[in-house]
């Protein structure tokens, strides 16, 4: 609980090494909940590789397509635009145009596009190229992390303060 009302638990499968706010992360539009953090989260080493880095192309077709849905934008002029305090991005430039980091990764598939916690982003030659870490939008807990929390012996409420703050742990319904 957090304030005496339940909190949205929001969950993930791997951080990239640093969790986000939900404005950030979700492109959250009502006011930053006081229990999201941004963190930096150790996570096990037994997550697959493509889950830990992980690239992937599009053409360019699709990226405009993707584009088009959004608003507009010329899709071989994407760029990296504003990032956030995790360091996702949180906006593309994408020529005259500007598009939402989680729409455009939504637009494109969020299994192929894993997260926007990007290290590069290229055009050349028809294809969109990506770079990036970690899997899911990065926000409250990583399952991968939380993994190997409980691995080193950490209990279910040390798991959930970590990723939480300001919460109580309740039992809110009768047995």
């Amino acid at each position: 609980l957090s304030g005496g009302e339940p909190i949205i638990a929001w969950f993930h499968a791997h951080a990239g090494g640093v969790t986000a706010k939900a404005q950030e992360g979700l492109n959250y539009s009502l006011s930053e909940p006081s229990y999201t953090r941004s963190i930096q989260v150790r996570e096990s080493d037994k997550a697959p590789d493509d889950v830990k880095n992980w690239t992937a192309e599009f053409s360019l077709s699709q990226v405009q397509e993707a584009l088009d849905s959004l608003g507009g934008g010329q899709a071989g002029q994407l760029a990296i635009g504003k990032r956030g305090e995790s360091g996702r991005v949180v906006t593309f430039t994408a020529g005259s145009g500007e598009v939402s980091a989680v729409e455009l990764r939504m637009a494109l598939g969020s299994t192929k596009m894993k997260s926007t916690l990007l290290s590069d982003v290229t055009v050349a030659d028809g294809v969109v190229s990506m770079s990036g870490s970690g899997y899911g939008h990065g926000v409250g807990m990583s399952q991968w992390g939380a993994y190997e929390m409980a691995a080193e012996g950490k209990s279910a409420e040390d798991i959930i303060d970590k990723f939480y703050q300001n919460i109580e742990i309740a039992q809110v319904y009768a047995r």
